[in-house]
């Protein structure tokens, strides 16, 4: 018992309009395969999110359930001048900061690129979690000082 590694515990958080936009515009989509390979490098996959505004739903790719992710559907909401918003930032950022307070936890990985993330990479650290992005070369240049950049990686694309 004494000396075993204990094997890291990670919760994925994809923003999938952030990212499969960017792939879209460099004429490659996600490898949702692959992507799954990386998050299983860091340690046992305990959930992985995908967030995705109703607009892309008929969008999505046929295989993501398949391959372990869980696919949460964020509504666009009323804000107090009747304008609809979009959530997904909201809803990472409100199921990241739950699983922080999970002890179990040790990892928390963004997969996305917007500054957004910062307060949820932050509070992370804080709790003693590794904070990772997986993202594009778009990655905020603020997100890039709140993450070791020993534990920023490349979205794969195809």
């Amino acid at each position: 018992m004494f000396g075993k590694k204990k094997r890291k515990k990670i919760i994925a958080l994809i923003d999938f309009e952030n990212i499969s936009r960017h792939a879209v515009d460099q004429g490659k989509i996600i490898d949702f395969k692959k992507l799954h390979q990386l998050l299983s490098e860091f340690g046992e996959i305990v959930f992985a999110f995908v967030f995705i505004p109703d607009h892309y739903v008929y969008s999505l790719p046929d295989d993501l359930n398949n391959l372990g992710f869980e696919i949460i559907l964020c509504q666009k909401m009323k804000d107090d001048s009747d304008k609809l918003e979009d959530t997904v930032d909201i809803n990472i950022i409100q199921t990241g900061m739950k699983f922080c307070l999970f002890d179990e936890i040790t990892d928390i990985v963004m997969v996305g690129h917007d500054r957004h993330m910062t307060y949820l990479i932050k509070e992370a650290k804080n709790r003693k979690k590794v904070a990772s992005v997986i993202g594009t070369e778009k990655i905020s240049s603020i997100l890039k000082q709140v993450v070791d950049i020993k534990n920023i990686y490349d979205l794969p694309l195809e």
